[in-house]
């Protein structure tokens, strides 16, 4: 709930427009447990939001949160792109767009933000960031005039003697 009420109703201000987010979740429970984790997810939204506004044909970003069974949690951003975004990804990334997520590929950037979401999505689930691409665990298609993003996380369900982070204590 705090990830979608802190990115809900949040303006981008960009060079050319204004873009607003809209976040909304059909998930209730705890997703992390240590700053570190919350911050990871903080880090791989901004990620995907802020490409979302920069790229973004209308005004508006969507932020979605899907529980998907027991254990794990399905993040969408989707934004409308242009004709132009279509045609630079399918003539630089391909069809399926999970180059984007190993690092190297960009349109304005570094090439290491996609790559940094995916290891700490490959990271929260023990596995490798190809297997995390891959696998769909992080990922991305573009379907009609829609550009959709996705992370998977696990779902954090506490147990009888789990510590309770207290780094926001110091």
């Amino acid at each position: 709930k705090e990830f979608v009420d802190k990115w809900n109703g949040f303006v981008f201000e960009m060079p050319s427009k204004q873009v607003t987010v809209k976040a909304e979740s059909d998930y209730e429970g705890f997703i992390t447990s240590r700053c570190l984790e919350t911050s990871a997810v903080d880090r791989i939204l901004y990620n995907f939001i802020n490409n979302a506004s920069r790229f973004a044909k209308s005004e508006e970003v969507k932020f979605t949160v899907l529980p998907i069974g027991d254990e794990l949690t399905r993040w969408v951003v989707e934004n409308r792109v242009t004709d132009d975004q279509k045609k630079w990804l399918k003539e630089n990334v391909g069809a399926e767009l999970k180059p984007i997520f190993l690092g190297g590929i960009t349109r304005g950037g570094n090439g290491q933000g996609l790559l940094n979401c995916t290891n700490f999505v490959a990271t929260s689930f023990g596995i490798d960031a190809e297997d995390a691409v891959n696998d769909g665990y992080i990922g991305a298609t573009v379907k009609r005039n829609t550009y959709y993003a996705w992370f998977h996380w696990p779902i954090y369900e506490e147990k009888d003697g789990d510590e309770v982070c207290d780094c926001g204590d110091h």
